[in-house]
């Protein structure tokens, strides 16, 4: 959903860069007006639902108009916080359903974790950077097993139920960009045109005569240049017209 709102509304944004600010910005402040706490990174908020300290609405109401802010006119201003700070909010509600069905679950921390890992890796298509990021933040290796599960099953309903590319991906195919690349044009991207450029040609008529092409392939150039009244019309490689010459000199 993160992914795709970003999409969504880049397309649907206006082309003017100051009214997308002007948007975001009122969206944003209006939304500020209702529930501070989607504004900023959220440590406050993060801290609240790992005791289980925020309410079920508030919770709701947190995770929607944080995505709403997040991707205001297709201008999210930061990934990472935001994917954690969602993943937070939609762990407290999954952990206060959970708790409503058995009071024997696990603390709300746990779910919590878990959220904000499984809402990581499935945003940035990034499962082991997810995983070691839980583990950083809990410092308790009890989690890795179910993180991964969540984090797996959060990344392939993504990609695979929902085809949605990495936010990263999405981001750079809204500007047009490949990010894959082919090794001719790895290289050629590194070189300079005056290391590739050729200034050995030598310029030649459509129509020459014998003695001056025999002058022209005498110094040996690598291509030659082939004007028409003086209007270059055409590049030949030097070795295709010595092999097109040969081949008619052969019985």
């Amino acid at each position: 959903l993160f992914v795709k709102a970003i999409d969504l509304l880049h397309r649907a944004a206006p082309a003017s860069m100051s009214l997308k600010l002007i948007i975001a910005g009122t969206v944003t402040g209006l939304v500020a007006m209702l529930v501070p706490r989607v504004l900023g990174v959220g440590y406050d908020t993060v801290n609240g639902a790992l005791l289980g300290e925020i309410p079920l609405m508030l919770l709701i109401a947190v995770c929607f108009l944080k995505l709403l802010t997040s991707v205001a006119m297709g201008m999210p201003v930061g990934l990472i916080g935001p994917t954690i700070f969602i993943g937070a909010a939609a762990g407290g509600i999954l952990s206060i359903l959970a708790n409503h069905v058995s009071t024997d679950l696990s603390s709300p921390a746990f779910y919590v974790m878990l959220g904000m890992g499984a809402m990581m890796g499935a945003a940035l298509q990034a499962p082991l950077a997810a995983l070691m990021a839980v583990v950083e933040m809990t410092h308790n290796p009890n989690i890795i097993l179910p993180a991964m599960l969540g984090i797996v099953i959060a990344n392939i309903t993504a990609s695979e139920l929902f085809g949605q590319k990495s936010i990263f991906v999405t981001q750079m195919d809204m500007l047009g960009l490949e990010f894959r690349q082919n090794p001719l044009s790895i290289a050629l991207n590194r070189a300079s045109v005056a290391s590739i450029m050729s200034r050995s040609f030598q310029r030649v008529p459509t129509i020459i005569s014998g003695e001056l092409l025999q002058e022209t392939l005498e110094k040996r150039p690598r291509w030659l240049l082939v004007d028409d009244e003086k209007i270059p019309s055409m590049i030949l490689r030097t070795e295709d017209l010595v092999l097109y010459l040969e081949s008619k000199d052969d019985p």
